[in-house]
């Protein structure tokens, strides 16, 4: 149940060593959120 601290909960994740796969998969979607942003 991490809804309202999203970021927080996946930096957990990443310190307990757990589902590092799906934390990278999450920056890449930041990356391309991005990337539309400034393609607007």
């Amino acid at each position: 149940m991490c809804k309202v601290f999203h970021k927080l909960c996946n930096y957990i994740m990443l310190l307990s060593g757990a589902k590092i796969e799906l934390i990278i998969e999450e920056i890449k979607h930041y990356d391309i959120y991005i990337t539309f942003l400034i393609s607007e």
